[in-house]
């Protein structure tokens, strides 16, 4: 089943019905559904679709002439000499039509060659540039792709005519995905794939919640119980650093020194390990919204398959080995709630996104994220679930997951937060609750004060 990724589809279609030469660049973390999405946008045109391989040049170019073979029905025993010969050879069947060339994970192609990225370019700038060609190259390599080929300093610098980070789906894609289940749990799906396809398409709706977390994580052999382990040995040299810091987040550590005193790392050598897990899109890097210097830096797991696998497997993982998933569940399942509390904001910045692409705002915030800082007066430290900043107006938002109504405390809470920031002329509030508001507070909703429920998202 295809569902989602309806802008990113409908642009693709767009450059290609134009009669120019086309350069896209499409990249994102792995299993993210790039190659799926590609492949949709194919069907029915002609196209030459190659997977690059972790592998020789010589054996790259053999299947790069297998492909272009098996898609011009040519003689079996094409081989081109060179790649530069594949490309020029594709041209004689872009005078009759329109050609869309796919080279799937580039970076792999790009390493079995020095100056390949340069080839690329001469093949744009002498070969394609005026004639009827689509040309996309696609990587998982996030750093890669945005330093080796979207870069100034990149040979193909300047040359796409479109760029596109391939993301996680949100939310609204898995309720698309999944339209039957109930919308708490698909929050919760949503929370433990972190929006990722592949591992949203392991989900059994014919069973239970519980049972599928059982089979995919708290089990030999289930399909995401060594996942996270797995891409790190695939991306890093190291993988027990890496392991280590992310573990280190998991556990509450935020800031670059704790860290790296639990992961036992030098501080120089800190910020090339963390890089890399921030462009494979693992962990991120956060400053309280609207702070421009960049200060109060703060770290956390922002992929949701780690972020649940860090959480509750390690601790639990000889039990695991043991067959016995019905006591993993049984400790897991009570800090659920509790772990559901971070990722009930990230759902909540979602609708709020949403909302501004349909107009639900007048004045649309231009920054929104998560704020904290000082009280200055109670020598306080104070957090603001969610902040938007707009032109004239700060948004202060509240997200409560829990079964329990939420009451005007919550909201009186908020108000003496949003004293921190008086320099725009308006304020509104938002609350977002997992389950039912109190009767005082539906009284007051108003535009200036906006009670959203998790069942709000999909009515």
């Amino acid at each position: 089943m295809f569902v989602g990724r309806k802008k990113e589809f409908k642009r693709l279609e767009k450059l290609y019905r134009s009669n120019q030469f086309q350069f896209v660049v499409m990249y994102g973390r792995r299993r993210v559904g790039k190659t799926r999405l590609v492949t949709e946008f194919i069907k029915g045109k002609r196209a030459i679709y190659f997977m690059a391989q972790e592998t020789t040049e010589q054996e790259n170019l053999r299947e790069f002439s297998f492909c272009i073979q098996h898609s011009f029905s040519q003689d079996e025993n094409l081989a081109y000499s060179t790649f530069q010969d594949g490309f020029r050879g594709i041209l004689q069947y872009a005078k009759k039509e329109k050609i869309i060339i796919v080279i799937d994970e580039y970076p792999y192609l790009a390493n079995t060659k020095k100056g390949f990225n340069s080839l690329m370019q001469f093949v744009i700038d002498h070969y394609f540039i005026q004639k009827n060609v689509m040309l996309i190259i696609m990587g998982s390599s996030i750093s890669f792709m945005e330093e080796e080929v979207l870069a100034y300093k990149s040979p193909m610098y300047g040359r796409q005519t479109a760029s596109m980070k391939i993301e996680p789906f949100s939310i609204f894609d898995v309720k698309e995905y999944f339209p039957t289940l109930t919308n708490e749990e698909l929050a919760i799906v949503y929370a433990i794939t972190g929006g990722i396809p592949l591992y949203l398409s392991y989900y059994d709706v014919s069973l239970s919640l519980e049972e599928n977390v059982k089979e995919m994580f708290f089990q030999e052999g289930g399909r995401l119980l060594e996942e996270p382990q797995n891409l790190i040995k695939q991306e890093f040299r190291e993988p027990s650093k890496y392991n280590a810091i992310i573990q280190g987040i998991a556990l509450g550590y935020t800031k670059a020194n704790e860290i790296a005193t639990f992961a036992n790392i030098e501080p120089n050598n800190f910020s090339s390990y963390v890089n890399r897990l921030i462009n494979l899109g693992i962990i991120e890097r956060k400053t309280p919204v609207g702070n421009p210097k960049g200060k109060k830096q703060i770290y956390s797991i922002c992929d949701g398959l780690f972020l649940f696998w860090y959480r509750f497997i390690p601790g639990n993982m000889s039990l695991i080995q043991q067959g016995l998933s019905d006591v993993v569940w049984s400790r897991v399942q009570p800090h659920l709630s509790d772990y559901m509390g971070k990722v009930w904001e990230i759902i909540s910045i979602q609708w709020l996104w949403e909302k501004a692409r349909e107009g639900e705002f007048v004045d649309v915030f231009h920054q929104l994220g998560n704020w904290w800082g000082s009280d200055k007066i109670s020598k306080k430290e104070v957090e603001i679930d969610i902040l938007g900043i707009g032109e004239n107006t700060y948004y202060f938002a509240e997200c409560k997951w829990r079964k329990e109504t939420t009451r005007m405390a919550i909201l009186e809470s908020v108000k003496e937060k949003s004293m921190l920031h008086n320099d725009k002329p308006y304020k509104k509030y938002i609350l977002f609750s997992r389950s039912k508001f109190s009767e005082s507070l539906l009284e007051i909703q108003s535009e200036d004060i906006i009670l959203v429920t998790l069942d709000d998202f999909f009515s």
